[in-house]
């Protein structure tokens, strides 16, 4: 590693040539901090991750759409079991897209950019941003929930 030389202001340390170099991905990334662009950022994350599973705070995983549909469930699981995580916080789009996969339900790949909405409406497709499932299934899965609701709503009167 080359030695940093001073510089005043915001200049950091100078950028090092990451090279493939064999070895594995954890090897790779923990080079990765010393490139540029996105490439320092995914290894800067990935020092953050380190620290994170080394120390003795609480990870958290926050989950804004649905892994389900979007086939990133295993590795959500895989975190998981490894105790990589401890807390997941999610949107309700994992719980109805993962209900709808384990009712073999397929989704299907689109290209955001080269899409017609009103003629994926018109095909009978409700949209993810790049994916889409049939709007049939979909309501009959929202049908479903809306009646497990109503029955837990009768059942469980008081908190």
């Amino acid at each position: 590693m080359r030695e940093s030389m001073e510089y005043p202001g915001p200049v950091r340390e100078p950028l090092e040539l990451v090279g493939a170099g064999g070895g594995s991905v954890r090897a790779l990334l923990s080079r990765m901090h010393a490139s540029a662009f996105q490439g320092r950022k995914l290894g800067e994350a990935f020092d953050a991750w380190k620290r994170m599973i080394d120390g003795p705070g609480l990870i958290c995983l926050g989950l804004a759409g649905s892994m389900s549909s979007a086939g990133l469930a295993p590795l959500v699981t895989w975190l998981i079991e490894r105790r990589y995580v401890d807390l997941v916080v999610s949107t309700s789009a994992n719980v109805t897209e993962d209900l709808l996969e384990q009712r073999g339900v397929p989704f299907y790949q689109i290209d955001p950019d080269r899409v017609d909405d009103a003629e994926l409406w018109r095909k009978g497709f409700y949209r993810f941003y790049d994916h889409v499932v049939s709007a049939v299934e979909y309501d009959r899965m929202e049908d479903f929930l809306g009646g497990f609701f109503e029955h837990l709503a009768a059942a469980w009167t008081a908190p």
